[in-house]
Order: structure tokens, then sequence, then C-alpha cells
């Protein structure tokens, strides 16, 4: 990730969390609210992560970056690993490899942190026209590094999952109105 592209991000930061409160600990539900819910914060990312904390978010969408790592472990937040590649990004093959070559020594850097939950490499791919092929050498790369953490991706378009599908542990749906779905 260009340092560039690290400072847009940090500094319009977005949090994307999820959380499951569904008895977390226990092999049984209560009459706690559970369920997966969001919640975007943008700004200070020590602020964000506090506010995430303080609603009782578990898992959130964070950047490669050890120190944000770091502190969203002090908050006991878990991370979705994001590197948002985009699809233009692969019909280079010069800027593809340069990717793969970067997220291998990301991936092989952050794979023992402790908040690191999973891999989310890609968002959207089906919605972006993403090559299959690139999909299935996106996984491979991370998956060369570091078996023991989930692949995570979000899908928007019902009539390509099935291209994509068998390529990630989570998957999680982005359900945009359109006027036709199927």
């Amino acid at each position: 990730i260009s340092s560039i592209r690290h400072r847009i991000l940090l500094t319009c930061f977005v949090i994307w969390c999820i959380v499951f409160l569904c008895c977390i600990d226990n092999a049984y539900c209560d009459e706690r609210l559970f369920g997966l819910f969001g919640l975007t914060a943008w700004g200070d990312i020590d602020d964000a992560l506090s506010k995430a904390s303080n609603n009782g978010f578990k898992i959130a969408i964070l950047p490669p970056d050890k120190n944000i790592l770091d502190k969203a472990m002090k908050k006991n937040i878990k991370a979705l690993v994001t590197y948002w590649l985009k699809s233009e990004k692969t019909l280079d093959e010069k800027a593809w490899n340069e990717f793969l070559a970067k997220l291998k020594t990301s991936v092989g850097e952050l794979k023992t942190h402790p908040a690191v939950y999973a891999w989310y490499v890609v968002d959207e791919p089906d919605g972006q026209n993403m090559d299959v092929d690139k999909v299935r050498a996106l996984v491979a790369t991370v998956k060369e590094v570091d078996r023991s953490k989930p692949m995570f991706t979000v899908l928007d378009n019902p009539r390509r999952w099935s291209d994509y599908i068998e390529w990630f542990d989570i998957i999680a749906v982005d359900p945009y109105l359109r006027k036709k779905i199927l």
C-alpha cells in the first residue's frame, strides 16, 4: 500500500464495524439484541475505535497498519484487514504484480498480529466485474503466506455470486436496491 493511499485511508478513515452480539461467549442466546450491525465513523482512528468499542462492536474493517491494529487490540476489537483492491489495478500487469508482492509482504508481517481476524483483500469483486482468475490469484497469494485466517469479501451482484463464492470463507452482501435483481 502506497504511503499516499495509507495517508488517505487514515485521514479520511472510515471504519465499518460488524458486531456479533449473539452470546459471543455463551452456548445459548438470551433476550439480548443480536445480529449484524454496522457503524461508520470518520476522522480520528482513536475516536472511531473508542466509539466502536463503547457501543459493543467486536470486529472492524481496518487498514493493514500495525499501529492501528495495536490500538484495535487494546479496545478488544478484531480486524477484517482490508486492502481495497480495485479492478483497474488488475488490468495493468505491472501494477497487478506490484500489488500482489506488497500484499504478500503485508500479510506476512501481520499474520501473527492478535487483532487480525480475517483478510479482506477485495470489496465487491462481482460488482467490479473483476476477472475470476485474478481473484483466485489474489486469494492464493494470501493463502500461500497465511492459511490460518479466513478470507472475507462483500458481494453485491446476485447474478455473479456463484463466480466468486468458492474463494472466500466469509461473505457479506451489500443488497443495493435494483430495479430488477435477476
